[in-house]
């Protein structure tokens, strides 16, 4: 077989842990698009180079958010299990901190439904939270974005080597550059900015917080707001907080 699956070493769950039905919706509901449109099919046949990339635990995360109804409980379930037994050896927290997303959206719509379900949405938030300080942190560093010589530059660069030997030439902006050039690979490793990082809506803590509302825990909701407005995490967390407290004055 081959595909995304295939290339992310997940054959034997496909065909063992998986009903026939269950890989049929699958493949119906996971439907990406690329700067080449719509790519159905691609789970069990193509390439699948471009989504595998980041490793078999992302590609779980990546697929697990396709999958937000309580019809889709049991591929839920299976996802999770292998995703799950795979987020030790995930080195960036800011995926593990995607995947617990994932989980949260994908359990939280099932909790009337399905029995259990709220209380693995609350996990989720739970986990989700447990790293928040490490994944703001990260996120706050910002990211390196490498800038590419000028075009001036990299063909003369790229010029000034050639001789009669190289393959034939290609354009490339109007200047004569050798076959297979690809100016990305001649980026100066020492010649980048940082691009500032800045924090969004962190659905941990929201989704928590309103489950928590619904329970009439006020003081966890003003626990809950309190830390993510300590954090950063953008927010109506001072309105939370003044809200939970009327309420516990009126001693609802």
């Amino acid at each position: 077989m081959s595909g995304l699956i295939s290339k992310c070493g997940l054959d034997n769950w496909w065909k063992k842990e998986l009903t026939k039905e269950e890989r049929q919706t699958i493949e119906s509901v996971f439907t990406p698009y690329t700067s080449s449109g719509e790519m159905r099919g691609i789970l069990t046949s193509g390439d699948g180079s471009a989504f595998a990339r980041e490793g078999t635990f992302q590609f779980l995360s990546m697929l697990l958010g396709w999958f937000k109804k309580p019809e889709y409980y049991q591929i839920i379930c299976k996802i999770v299990k292998v995703a799950d037994s795979l987020i030790h050896t995930e080195k960036r927290i800011i995926n593990k901190h995607f995947y617990y997303l994932s989980k949260i959206k994908a359990y939280y719509p099932c909790r009337n439904a399905i029995p259990g379900s709220l209380d693995l949405a609350i996990k989720a938030c739970e986990d989700q939270i447990a790293i928040s300080k490490e994944v703001a942190k990260e996120i706050l560093k910002g990211e390196k974005r490498y800038t590419l010589k000028s075009e001036e530059k990299m063909a003369a660069d790229i010029l000034e080597g050639l001789d009669d030997k190289d393959s034939p030439p290609d354009k490339y902006e109007g200047v004569t550059l050798p076959d297979g050039f690809n100016p990305v690979i001649h980026n100066d490793p020492n010649d980048y900015e940082i691009i500032p990082g800045r924090l969004y809506e962190h659905t941990g803590y929201k989704q928590l917080c309103i489950i928590r509302e619904k329970q009439g825990n006020w003081g966890e909701v003003i626990r809950l707001a309190s830390e993510a407005l300590e954090q950063g995490w953008p927010g109506e967390w001072d309105k939370r907080i003044e809200k939970a407290k009327k309420k516990l004055e009126q001693g609802k």
